[in-house]
């Protein structure tokens, strides 16, 4: 007897009891007295017939079921958990404190899972909600995920394409620059570095890659100066390389500071001379107000002054600002040496298209005109040491620049 007569045979078997074929699965299933290899299979074979049910069928409502079964599921951990939480927190007993960890790290993963799944929803609707997708994506390309990876958290919805990926990539690399090089432009910008080193393993060493896969490279960032809104107070660089003590023939006196300068600037100070009224100065009365804090802190005896204790006279009060920060390209430099900080700085004016017409990288009509301007770089105090150097080695140049 072939298939399609015995599909006819059970098809009118269903019929003569007054079944179909869906209330006769949800029967067998339903019924917990009814053991029967007929459920043992249903059961085993769930995925296949599921399988067989998105391949054949219309696809959404597949995918809606699917979607209705695994929100219905997530809700039912959800809720489970916030009864579990009620009823410690009506136990009188005081819970530990891994407990306490144990119980908001369960919350934390339940709503990553609901945020992830609503996540793949969404995008699975439409393309363009892509957000979590968007964010995984650049931090697989940040971590140098394989591309075997990226590809199938794609097809997962995890993540973007490739190709996503890439074009994301290079329209922020084009908008940071554009935004760096009309920071920089100004002449109004400082920038600091330093170094960092990377480390690339490799799954499987080979010969080829016997050297040592540690990169010693350089990161910059550009700062926009504070309170500076007139670039032209910058165009001192004649005047300092004047006074400058490494200057071979200065036409003024270097400037050359000691403690005793140092001190004359503390004498004149006007917060270290009295006021009228009062009997100390308004530095000696921070002074004693320090004091008197260490005691009513530290000493014991003095607590019951605490409320008489005040805050400190405020001296030349700065205004807080925001710090504004504009990440550079990083370079495949190694600034430890005199001529890697020479390579570093020039990197940075490249970046942010500043120089001399003299120079051969200036463009006259993309770049900026930096002859006269000084250009403020912070570093640590090796970078200052390898500057020092480089300004001493460059000292009988022709300008002040060089």
């Amino acid at each position: 007897m072939d298939l399609y007569t015995r599909l006819r045979n059970v098809q009118k078997c269903l019929e003569d009891n007054d079944f179909t074929i869906s209330t006769f699965i949800q029967g067998i299933l339903n019924n917990t007295f009814y053991e029967s290899p007929v459920r043992q299979s249903l059961v085993s074979d769930a995925v296949s017939l599921c399988i067989t049910l998105y391949e054949r069928t219309d696809r959404a409502a597949v995918f809606g079921w699917a979607s209705s079964i695994v929100k219905a599921g997530l809700c039912m951990e959800i809720d489970n958990l916030s009864r579990k939480n009620k009823s410690t927190a009506n136990n009188d007993e005081p819970k530990s404190k891994r407990a306490k960890r144990a119980v908001g790290r369960n919350t934390a993963l339940l709503s990553i899972k609901a945020i992830v799944m609503i996540s793949i929803f969404l995008q699975s609707t439409n393309e363009r909600c892509n957000y979590l997708q968007s964010i995984l994506g650049i931090f697989f390309h940040s971590n140098a995920v394989p591309e075997r990876v990226v590809e199938t958290l794609a097809h997962t919805g995890l993540s973007i394409s490739l190709t996503s990926i890439h074009n994301a990539i290079n329209s922020l690399s084009e908008k940071a620059g554009k935004r760096l090089e009309d920071a920089v432009g100004k002449l109004t910008t400082a920038f600091a570095y330093d170094n960092f080193d990377c480390h690339f393993k490799t799954s499987e060493p080979t010969v080829e890659q016997r050297s040592s896969t540690f990169v010693s490279a350089t990161s910059a960032t550009a700062i926009p100066l504070v309170g500076v809104t007139d670039r032209e107070h910058l165009r001192c660089s004649d005047q300092l390389w004047d006074k400058d003590p490494l200057n071979p023939s200065p036409t003024e006196t270097p400037v050359k500071i000691d403690l005793t300068d140092i001190m004359k600037f503390h004498l004149q100070n006007s917060a270290n001379k009295r006021t009228p009224g009062k009997k100390f100065s308004a530095l000696r009365e921070n002074f004693a107000w320090h004091v008197r804090d260490i005691l009513i802190r530290r000493a014991k005896g003095f607590e019951y002054l605490m409320a008489q204790l005040g805050q400190p006279e405020p001296i030349n009060k700065l205004t807080p600002e925001k710090t504004v920060q504009i990440p550079c390209r990083a370079m495949n430099i190694k600034e430890s040496t005199p001529d890697g900080n020479i390579e570093v700085v020039e990197n940075l004016l490249r970046q942010g298209r500043i120089g001399e017409p003299g120079d051969k990288m200036f463009h006259i009509h993309k770049d900026v005109d930096m002859t006269g301007f000084v250009i403020l770089i912070h570093g640590d105090l090796l970078t200052k040491e390898r500057l020092d150097a480089v300004r001493q080695s460059r000292r009988i140049e022709e300008t002040p620049k060089r």
